[in-house]
């Protein structure tokens, strides 16, 4: 997440929801909790989301974010660190427009 808001950053976008199925993660984060384990990244976190015009983290259900399971299943297969797309790619297109039916 860290590192996704840096490029994000980098990159000049300003506007970004991110949606996660860490409930106990996403409720931390937004409610500036503290966390024993990983207070300092945390701070960093909200100290990157604070530099975005719009951003917003939010919950989804994990039936519900295929796409995501989609996307990791992809960057396992791959050796790089990270690749930005401008448009979703190809193999994603099916589960970005799946209804949702949970």
């Amino acid at each position: 997440m860290l590192h996704v808001l840096q490029v994000v950053w980098a990159c000049g976008i300003k506007n970004v929801c991110f949606d996660g199925d860490n409930q106990e993660l996403i409720a931390t984060i937004n409610n500036g909790d503290d966390h024993s384990l990983i207070g300092a990244l945390l701070y960093d976190i909200r100290h990157w989301m604070a530099k975005l015009s719009n951003v917003s983290l939010l919950h989804v259900n994990r039936e519900r974010n295929s796409a995501a399971d989609k996307m990791a299943q992809y960057v396992l297969s791959t050796t790089t660190l990270y690749q930005f797309f401008i448009v979703p790619p190809r193999f994603l297109l099916s589960y970005l427009y799946q209804p949702y039916t949970i």
